[in-house]
């Protein structure tokens, strides 16, 4: 059995970082969210928002209490991003846990859920965002790609 270079070491460690961040992405974009709400008042919700990864295994719920408001935000730093806030008494909430790169598909939440708080003969509403495939995609690219490095390089061995 032979030692190990420094620079073998380093090689596993950031092929082992790269199969992680595969991993976390794969989770973070491969989320549903469903949203339920009900009217209190003409101008409030009582909202549930459950998260499910692939649409099966649950990934966390949230009341949010008094919704008053929905804003689609963006971040133009590096290449635009958008996503969907809540407006809540105190808090903002994401719809989701990650970006989109998809103005079309951040605006027709954002404008589902705005008319539901508009519209006041409208007592409950229920509305589910899919997971974003791509980034899944990508994620998933990254993981496997790493772990057959990884094999590939213990094979080696």
């Amino acid at each position: 059995m032979s030692k190990i270079s420094w620079i073998e070491g380093l090689g596993f460690v950031s092929t082992g970082l790269f199969v992680l961040l595969g991993l976390l992405i794969v989770w973070l974009t491969g989320q549903s969210t469903h949203l339920s709400c009900v009217r209190l008042t003409p101008t409030t919700a009582n909202c549930l928002l459950q998260r499910q990864f692939l649409g099966v295994i649950p990934a966390g719920q949230r009341d949010i209490a008094n919704v008053s408001e929905v804003e689609l935000q963006e971040d133009c730093f590096d290449g635009c991003t958008y996503w969907v806030e809540l407006l809540a008494e105190e808090e903002r909430v994401s719809l989701t846990r990650f970006a989109t790169y998809s103005r079309r598909r951040a605006q027709f939440d954002q404008q589902s859920l705005a008319q539901y708080l508009v519209d006041h003969p409208v007592t409950t509403f229920q509305h589910t965002s899919p997971p974003e495939w791509i980034g899944f995609a990508a994620g998933l690219f990254l993981a496997v790609f790493g772990s057959v490095l990884l094999w590939w390089f213990s094979r080696r061995r």
